[in-house]
């Protein structure tokens, strides 16, 4: 029996698909070009059928990872193996077991994820549960990866019912056996993900909306953010000038709650919205797809938790001391994968 950690980009925001997969049992990979994956028996006929839909993938390991995520979806998750999904939007790691041996094809499921397999969930684990290093393992970059020995021990006690005792220093099988550049940067990348979701997790409240108001004033904005009113609001005021004179202004809403924002939220926002102003939501776990559509209607720009995250990377030496305090990272130097693949 072997343990498959499954990652979809949109499970971390996307309650739609998420209900999904939590009461169809269904799960997903990508790689929407490609046709039903049973008509394909070899590595070779995988690599053949990836060149041909995806041209533009040059990069010589990364299409040898994709290639063997491919197949090993096709051809090595058997029906008994464990699968592992992490769901970033309510914190918890869903665990089941593959009820058949093959994936077939179904764009219902997900345009960008139709090489579906079924899948019996037997329990929703909090990743509490796991040591730091088990999360990262689990927290594979990859789209489908196996994660370590550590991380199967871990899970068997958890599923018995028992505590995870020490801690483990040992990261996904993936890693140790490619021993690969391109994985090794995505892993990396992966576990700074992982660190700054946790550090942004313990700031959820108040300290949420400095950590937003600091990286709307690294675009250029002058914030002003206000004390929170009698019914718990503490909205941030956005200005494209020091003296707030002129137009437009922003009226930044934010949510760190651990479910996405609804459309009686945004449409609460909307009310607020003077002619002069426009309106932004930052919400840390994403929008139910109503909130969406409301706010394309009302002309609201939202932003997740994942997009904060982003601009926080890419504008992290101008951030505020007191973010980079809360939030403590330092610059380390890896081998440019492009510039080893391509020359």
């Amino acid at each position: 029996m072997n343990h498959w950690v499954v990652h979809l980009d949109e499970l971390r925001y996307n309650p739609d698909l998420i209900n999904i997969v939590e009461n169809k049992g269904l799960i997903g990979v990508g790689w929407p070009d490609i046709d039903d994956l049973n008509k394909y028996k070899t590595r070779e006929d995988f690599q053949k059928i990836f060149h041909e839909k995806y041209p533009e993938e040059t990069r010589k390991m990364s299409i040898s990872i994709q290639v063997g995520m491919l197949y090993r979806w096709a051809h090595e998750v058997k029906k008994g193996d464990i699968a592992i999904v992490p769901l970033k939007i309510n914190d918890t790691i869903k665990v089941g077991k593959f009820s058949e041996d093959t994936s077939f094809l179904d764009v219902s499921f997900h345009p960008d994820y139709p090489h579906v397999r079924k899948v019996e969930w037997i329990k929703d684990v909090k990743r509490s549960d796991f040591t730091q290093d088990a999360l990262y393992s689990i927290g594979s970059a990859l789209t489908l990866s196996q994660p370590s020995e550590d991380v199967e021990k871990q899970l068997d006690l958890i599923l018995n019912g028992k505590k995870v005792p020490g801690v483990s220093q040992t990261i996904s099988k993936d890693i140790i056996e490619g021993g690969q550049l391109f994985l090794l940067e995505k892993h990396l990348k992966n576990q700074l993900d992982e660190y700054i979701t946790q550090k942004i997790n313990e700031r959820k409240g108040y300290s949420y909306q400095d950590i937003v108001g600091g990286v709307l004033q690294t675009m250029g904005y002058h914030i002003e953010i206000h004390q929170p009113g009698p019914d718990g609001k503490k909205d941030i005021m956005a200005y494209s000038d020091r003296l707030g004179l002129k137009d437009p202004i922003i009226r930044v809403e934010v949510k760190s709650q651990d479910s996405p924002v609804s459309s009686d939220d945004v449409s609460s926002l909307a009310g607020y919205i003077k002619p002069n102003e426009k309106g932004l939501f930052v919400s840390r776990m994403g929008f139910t797809k109503p909130a969406i559509l409301f706010a394309e209607e009302k002309g609201i720009t939202l932003m997740t938790g994942e997009e904060i995250i982003e601009l926080l990377l890419e504008k992290y030496s101008e951030l505020p001391d007191k973010i980079k305090d809360w939030i403590p990272l330092k610059k380390i130097w890896i081998p440019d994968i492009d510039a080893n693949t391509t020359q």
